[in-house]
């Protein structure tokens, strides 16, 4: 499936912009990155990838004393394209435009961004990895070493190196520090807003779930399947302030609910909204102090 576009995001289904709808619960977001829009006011050259035109110097192209570097520079890749704009290069990248300033100031010629790259790494977890080094393609353990030296090397500060080395060797000892950090207060309640396209299911008949479900806009409708011919009846239509949810103590589904058209809701979980829910009728009957008491 190539060629198309992600019109909206729903926590059931993804909709492309030819119509077709993908039912799914999980999205992985691999959008890549933009220049930032400063560059396109500010009236320099720009490449056809939206970073700054500059020549293999550092140089931006068309200007005698303007120079630039990192993710905001096109600088050419001694194999053709641009260099890619990530931390390594940025650094390196770095260096050679700051080294070409100094030869200005004594009256040398600049010298052109020529180094290759040493390869690419990216960690997979449980000690494995995927490289490639020097053209030479690695994987597994022998990778994943691999990258953590090419890390430590490269990793810009002594104190960083220190902390990250000792990382590496407290952690398979004491394992991961991990710390709970949560308050017992309104901090505590994870409120989302979710948003659905038209005849999209929200609630599934049969189906375990333990959300509740504000609507603040939009509406849809309630059915539920009586006869057992496969065939729902429809019960009721829900719009702004209606609540979804699971109806039984098991967090059984007793109906369907589907959307009419776009709804957005605010959700809680079951548990979570009857703590809020008991909180908030703590308040209501309690009795404001006066000033005058």
């Amino acid at each position: 499936m190539t060629e198309r576009r992600i019109k909206a995001v729903s926590p059931t289904a993804v909709t492309l912009d030819d119509g077709q709808v993908i039912n799914t619960k999980t999205v992985i977001s691999a959008v890549g990155t933009k220049p930032q829009a400063v560059l396109f006011e500010s009236g320099l050259p720009l490449a056809k990838s939206g970073r700054l035109a500059v020549e293999s110097s550092g140089l931006v192209e068309g200007c005698s004393d303007i120079y630039a570097a990192g993710d905001c520079a096109a600088i050419p890749h001694p194999r053709g394209g641009e260099i890619p704009p990530t931390a390594w290069w940025a650094m390196k990248a770095g260096d050679h435009v700051a080294k070409n300033i100094l030869r200005k100031l004594k009256g040398k010629p600049p010298k052109p961004f020529k180094l290759k790259g040493i390869g690419q790494a990216v960690s997979i977890g449980n000690q494995k990895a995927c490289a490639e080094l020097k053209g030479i393609p690695l994987k597994g353990f022998t990778a994943w070493v691999t990258w953590r030296i090419f890390l430590f090397y490269y990793f810009p500060s002594l104190e960083g190196k220190l902390r990250l080395l000792s990382d590496w060797i407290i952690s398979p000892l004491f394992g991961r520090d991990i710390i709970d950090l949560s308050l017992d207060d309104l901090d505590d309640f994870e409120i989302k807003k979710m948003r659905f396209q038209p005849d999209e299911t929200i609630v599934e008949q049969g189906r375990v779930g333990n959300t509740l479900q504000l609507i603040t806009s939009g509406s849809a409708v309630v059915s539920r399947d009586i006869d057992g011919d496969g065939v729902p009846d429809v019960i009721k239509t829900l719009g702004p302030g209606d609540i979804i949810g699971h109806n039984t103590g098991d967090g059984v589904a007793l109906f369907t609910v589907r959307t009419q058209s776009v709804v957005e809701t605010v959700a809680l979980r079951t548990e979570e909204a009857e703590e809020l829910a008991a909180t908030f009728a703590m308040f209501l009957k309690a009795k404001p102090v006066s000033e005058e008491e």
